[in-house]
């Protein structure tokens, strides 16, 4: 076994969106896995669910203060106060845990690890889940040892520090879905399990925790104006929200087989019965895509920080893996002509999953970990 491995004491700061705590808890599993240790530094909105999913995993976890920059500058000061407090806390937990690497997951959960880790010259790496920057790690990047990319970045030479493309770490429900999402048998299978025909095509619809509500209103919009002629899939759709009743009740009136709920544990085996997803485009989202070989239709969220969901979103679009459905532009006309066309051509994006699929890089958790012990 690597020495190296076995002396290791990560710190992995993650927290806030899922999309930033899941691939952190996939590094810190491996990282167990392999004979080292490594402790989530969980802060940000969510903090007590996903120390509860955390700890069934058996991975160690510490919930810490964070702060966001404030948009009125009148703020600074005391937001200055505040940040300098939890840096001091976060040299604290360094020096008591004996941690000796730090790596920031992205976000402003981020922040106060990355400079305490500087702070008490540590090994700093740092993830970057999009193809722009996020705040928190442009302004790490100068004392990072590493970045670890889930995408090619644009203005890559911006970077004063080695960087490696890896892909994103992904779950291992994910992982285990890939061998299975390629058989027939299992996918007809699952469609029985949601009571869905096994035959006719699937629609997948779902908005994740951020801009549900716009997806769900187009997605309702546009299944209302479709003529019954049309109605030639069926559909599974995550609304993240409660109250599903005026949902459920167009679909019956349209006679479309659906299955309906806020949100699904297993959400892999939802996609792999999908023939085609309508979704945001966060780096998790296409990462889980495209390990699953699923062609989308990608509506970035039009407020992400940079608009890094767009440029997400582009990435698979140049690649002939997706289509992008700007927010601003989308109507339930734009989206029944898409629906209508995959209906009616839908081996022309079975092919654009094919392309999903030579873009997934399942092995990254696994990647990250090389270059972390490569470079401490």
């Amino acid at each position: 076994m690597n020495t190296k491995i076995e002396k290791l004491n990560l710190a992995i700061a993650c927290g806030g969106t899922g999309g930033h705590f899941f691939p952190g808890l996939t590094i810190a599993k491996i990282i167990r896995m392999r004979g080292g240790n490594a402790i989530l530094f969980i802060g940000g909105n969510h903090i007590q669910k996903q120390i509860k999913i955390a700890e069934s995993e058996c991975i160690d976890t510490i919930p810490v203060p964070t702060c966001k920059i404030p948009e009125n500058k009148l703020l600074l000061p005391l937001f200055s106060f505040k940040f300098l407090y939890h840096t001091i806390i976060h040299r604290d937990l360094i020096n008591r845990l004996k941690i000796n690497a730090a790596l920031g997951m992205g976000s402003f959960a981020s922040a106060p690890l990355g400079f305490a880790a500087k702070s008490k010259k540590i090994p700093l790496f740092l993830h970057e889940g999009n193809s722009i920057m996020g705040d928190s790690n442009r302004l790490l990047s100068k004392y990072a040892r590493f970045v670890l990319l889930s995408f090619p970045v644009k203005n890559p030479a911006k970077m004063k520090v080695p960087y490696k493309i890896v892909g994103m770490p992904i779950r291992d429900q994910i992982i285990n879905a890939c061998k299975a999402s390629c058989d027939s048998n299992n996918k007809a299978r699952i469609k029985n399990d949601l009571n869905l025909d096994p035959v006719l095509p699937v629609l997948m619809v779902f908005g994740g925790s951020q801009g549900a509500k716009f997806i769900n209103d187009l997605t309702q919009k546009s299944i209302r104006e479709l003529s019954q002629d049309m109605v030639k899939f069926q559909i599974i759709h995550l609304t993240g929200q409660d109250d599903n009743h005026d949902i459920e009740n167009l679909y019956k009136k349209k006679k479309l087989n659906f299955f309906i709920k806020k949100e699904y544990q297993d959400i892999e085996e939802l996609i792999i019965a999908s023939d085609l997803i309508i979704c945001r485009a966060g780096g998790s989202t296409i990462s889980e895509l495209t390990a699953l070989g699923k062609c989308a239709l990608y509506i970035p969220l039009p407020t992400a920080k940079n608009h890094h969901q767009f440029e997400n979103a582009r990435i698979m679009y140049e690649q002939n893996a997706g289509y992008i459905l700007e927010q601003k532009n989308c109507s339930p006309e734009l989206l029944i002509k898409e629906i209508t066309r995959w209906v009616n051509a839908k081996d022309e994006f079975d092919k654009l999953g094919k392309n999903a699929s030579k873009l997934a890089r399942p092995n990254a958790g696994n990647e990250i970990v090389d270059v972390i012990i490569e470079n401490i």
